[in-house]
Formats: structure tokens, sequence, C-alpha cells
């Protein structure tokens, strides 16, 4: 069995950091769009509506900081809330995935904080080992 990816919310002045490990880098971009959404709202997050979302960058990290900021756009536009993801596949610079979800519901959602983007600021994407990390850090 795989082993699975840690989160690890570190503390920032203004903003917000987080630190990521898992054994591979989907696992690692799952993780992360995880985290973000339950940085994001508090309570269970469900639907059947679906979101295609194809991305291409010239590396990791900045396709990490895309992904990232396309799941804040979602969540901050009011419409649709990740619940899940399907279908998540990186190859070079491109990543490809479905979000699944649904809108927010204010008898089941609570916002906690608005994030405003992941940063290039301080971000890593790196294997050391067998073991894949990041770093990225919000503006909130």
């Amino acid at each position: 069995m795989p082993e699975r990816a840690t989160v690890r919310w570190l503390r920032h002045d203004a903003d917000l950091r987080l630190r990521l490990r898992a054994p591979d880098p989907e696992s690692l971009f799952l993780a992360a769009a995880r985290a973000v959404v339950a940085a994001s709202v508090e309570g269970t997050l469900s639907g059947t509506d679906r979101r295609r979302v194809a991305l291409s960058e010239p590396d990791r990290e900045s396709l990490l900081v895309a992904w990232l900021n396309e799941i804040l756009y979602l969540v901050s536009s009011g419409g649709f809330l990740p619940a899940g993801v399907e279908g998540l596949r990186l190859g070079g610079g491109d990543l490809s995935a479905e979000l699944i979800g649904g809108p927010p519901d204010p008898s089941r959602h609570r916002f906690l904080r608005e994030i405003k983007a992941a940063t290039f600021h301080d971000l890593s994407v790196v294997k050391t080992g067998s073991v894949w990390s990041a770093t990225v850090l919000f503006d909130v």
C-alpha cells in the first residue's frame, strides 16, 4: 500500500504556509487540493457537479501554483466547492483532472477565511529519495 501524504500548515506573519510530503507527485497535488479547500471552508463537502481542469505550465512548481489557484478561484467565486478529484494526471508540465463538488450551502458550509492566492514566494517542489515534498505560501 502506498505511503499516505502528510500535510502541515506552518505559521507565517500575514500568510499561510503549507508543507506537504507524499510518495508521488499525483498524491502531492491531491493533498494540496484537499488542504486548501479544508483551510477555506468547514463542513461536509459533496456534490455531483463536475469541473474539468486542464493546465500547462513550464515546470512542476508553476503547475502546483496554477492548480491551487484554479481551486481557490472556484471556491472564492462562490459557485463551486470541490469535494473530490478524479483522474488526476501529471505529465511534463501538464495537469488534467476532474473536480467533483457542488455549490456552497449556507446550512452546511462555513467559510473560514479568504485565501487569495498561492504564491511563488519560497515555493518548492522536490523529490528526496522516494519522497516528494512541497512548500507553498498563500496570500490571505
